[in-house]
């Protein structure tokens, strides 16, 4: 989720260019790695599309691990274990590159071990990351029984530049345009949890990316207390204040 950014109190440098942004975090923190168990996977009814997972795919993730297909009710019973690495492409940001891999996927379910046991023809579609695996068997149902399907990403909460709030005045209200932010870091940290500050492609898109060690990035789940009761304080300098 985005933090809250604010100004207020915050020391502010106009010769520099520096502007000290305090970052107050709540919720969870987006952890570079998320698993999706079975239950992210669901068939409404028998002959219904076999959908998941229930959040979608996280845009721009990798996808690792494998899939356990199950089917009853066709022609038989059976699975097919499915390597997700092979359809990473699910959690594109482009539709059509996303739709081919759930298109390719169904093939493999077709020809595969499920389609083999069922008789059936698989369908595939995909739709704001959701992933729907049809069939042409009205009595077949359709499960995933077993994953260890991982997405991978770049860890990290959103910092939107352009979300602060209480400017300390007009000079300062925006930040880095015209012209680029040249230097960023994290100024301060609560104990024990070092931070890193990452550019994004927009003001929108940065990062903060938080640590329990030196190279322990903390789980996707709940910020632990001591985090929460605390503030990260961040920097940023360009040459001018103006979003």
């Amino acid at each position: 989720m985005a933090l809250a950014l604010t100004t207020q109190a915050v020391h502010h440098d106009l010769r520099s260019k520096r502007l000290y942004i305090i970052a107050t975090p709540s919720g969870n923190y987006q952890g570079p790695t998320t698993s999706i168990p079975t239950t992210q996977f669901t068939q409404s009814a028998a002959g219904a599309a076999l959908k998941g997972p229930t959040a979608g795919f996280i845009t721009g993730a990798a996808l690792s691990g494998s899939v356990t297909f199950s089917t009853s009710g066709g022609t038989g019973a059976g699975t097919q274990v499915v390597n997700m690495a092979t359809y990473t492409n699910l959690a594109s940001a482009t539709a059509a590159t996303a739709t081919a891999a759930a298109v390719a996927l169904a093939a493999a379910l077709t020809i595969g071990a499920l389609g083999t046991a069922s008789g059936a023809t698989y369908t595939g579609s995909i739709s704001n990351g959701v992933l729907s695996i049809a069939t042409n068997k009205s009595a077949e149902v359709l499960s995933i029984t077993v994953s260890s399907l991982v997405e991978t990403i770049p860890g990290g909460d959103t910092v939107d530049l352009t979300s602060i709030t209480a400017a300390i005045n007009q000079e300062v209200a925006t930040i880095g345009y015209p012209g680029k932010i040249k230097n960023f870091e994290v100024v301060s940290a609560p104990a024990g949890y070092p931070a890193l500050l990452v550019q994004g492609t927009t003001l929108k898109t940065w990062k903060l990316r938080v640590f329990s060690g030196v190279d322990t990035e903390l789980a996707t789940g709940a910020y632990p207390a001591d985090i929460l009761s605390g503030v990260f304080i961040l920097m940023v300098e360009g040459p001018k204040f103006q979003m």
